[in-house]
């Protein structure tokens, strides 16, 4: 499946003071939830938050996701943890940080 726009990650916590490293504005330190039923291998994929970058979600390499994989019937399956990797305006990218089995 694809990332839609409709069903964005939302922001669960905001980082402090800028981010990490003294207020850095380009190092993240936002957590964030993501409810979907895409696999683990789409969410990693690069780029696969097409909003995720600068003047949109505004997400940054150090920010955590939290997704909460669904069935195609919407029950909670797995949970999966990423880091942002890298964001630009073509996008924010994941990487596994943990998995649940599932």
């Amino acid at each position: 499946m694809a990332y839609s726009t409709a069903n964005r990650p939302y922001l669960t916590v905001a980082a402090v003071a800028g981010g990490f490293g003294a207020g850095s504005s380009d190092v993240g330190g936002s957590r964030w939830c993501y409810r979907s039923s895409d696999p683990l291998a789409s969410v990693t994929s690069t780029g696969y938050f097409t909003d995720g970058g600068p003047g949109k979600l505004n997400m940054r390499p150090g920010d955590i996701v939290e997704h909460i994989r669904l069935t195609t019937a919407g029950v909670p399956a797995a949970l999966h943890v990423y880091l942002i990797s890298s964001a630009s305006t073509n996008g924010a990218s994941a990487t596994i940080i943990s998995a649940s089995s599932t």
